[in-house]
């Protein structure tokens, strides 16, 4: 029904709930309901880690802009490189010589990269906890080799 005659924006939908069967209320109540729980537990969920990247970035903040300061944009070409030559490599071999399905070829790039946001965002866009198949093996390794490669790199620093 068309909305304008209640004081309306004239663009607006009106939708009667009169005359329903009282069922019909208690359905749609807990529909809303439902839906509104879904919204809360999933802003609820990703609180925590929103809170941390927050903090990350405001610590790092002044630093970063000194750093691209004195050195100029090729530190952030340079970090944009090394950033996705190893995923776009791997996206690349993953596809044309193993044959990967994607999500778990995705799955398997966000493991490898230990980025658990990440992977959040991936079950969230395929609807599916396919990915998460991919993601296990990769992410142990990535974490082994970030805590050895990171040791190294200090020492010969």
């Amino acid at each position: 029904m068309d909305g304008g005659g209640f004081d309306a924006p004239s663009m607006s939908v009106r939708v009667s709930l009169a005359n329903l069967p009282n069922s019909a209320y208690e359905a749609i109540g807990k529909g809303i309901s439902d839906l509104l729980a879904d919204y809360y537990n999933s802003w609820k969920s990703s609180l925590g880690l929103n809170l941390f990247i927050a903090c990350v970035g405001l610590t790092a903040g002044p630093r970063a802009i000194h750093a691209l300061q004195t050195t100029g944009a090729s530190l952030l070409l340079a970090g944009v490189i090394l950033t996705l030559t190893p995923h776009i490599i791997g996206l690349t071999f993953g596809r044309l010589v193993l044959k990967m399905n994607p999500v778990l070829l995705f799955g398997a790039l966000t493991g490898a990269g230990t980025s658990t946001a990440t992977l959040n965002a991936l079950k969230e866009e395929a609807n599916s906890p396919v990915p998460v198949l991919g993601y296990t093996v990769p992410f142990a390794f990535g974490n082994v080799l970030l805590t050895i490669w990171g040791t190294v790199l200090v020492n010969v620093m």
